[in-house]
């Protein structure tokens, strides 16, 4: 776009009773496709990562604004440090909002907030806000979790077409 290259990746972890090889596997993935882009590019992944992030978690501010839902598991601290690794910030956590609009997976009396946006945290300005659609999402259970960004497009200046002009009076 412009001058920038914008890198979008859409991410799916393995879920929490899946094997340690299998999660392990996804998280070097994540990392070799994060270090082939230029640190110079934008960077967005939204995904399903089958980790509860929870709230405050001031130890984490260069990934974690502090604003979650649910408890943490095992698989947070994947995330957290995948983000604090490569610089990502967790866009989730950094909007207040209401409990019903942190949740995405819902069944029965379990809910939980599992699908997250990273972003490059220099990019995170960019970020004007993240939501979750209330209206029935995909399946009966996931809701459709949204990232708005504000993108400047710079305005290149044209070059003029100069057409050689007869001075027919000299």
């Amino acid at each position: 776009m412009g001058r920038d290259t914008i890198n979008v990746i859409s991410a799916c972890a393995p879920q929490v009773g899946a094997e340690d090889h299998l999660k392990e596997k996804f998280w070097t993935d994540m990392e070799g496709l994060i270090q082939s882009i230029l640190t110079m590019e934008k960077i967005f992944i939204g995904g399903d990562f089958n980790g509860h992030v929870a709230k405050d978690a001031r130890q984490y501010a260069g990934a974690h604004c502090g604003i979650g839902f649910g408890v943490r598991n095992n698989e947070r601290q994947a995330i957290i440090d995948f983000s604090l690794t490569y610089n990502l910030k967790i866009v989730n956590t950094c909007f207040k909002k209401r409990d019903e609009h942190l949740i995405i997976y819902k069944s029965g009396t379990h809910r939980s907030q599992i699908d997250f946006f990273l972003v490059r945290n220099p990019n995170r300005k960019l970020c004007t806000k993240c939501k979750v659609i209330l209206a029935d999402g995909v399946t009966a259970q996931h809701r459709v979790l949204v990232l708005d960004v504000l993108i400047k497009r710079i305005k290149q200046k044209r070059q003029q077409l100069l057409i050689p002009r007869v001075k027919w009076w000299r």
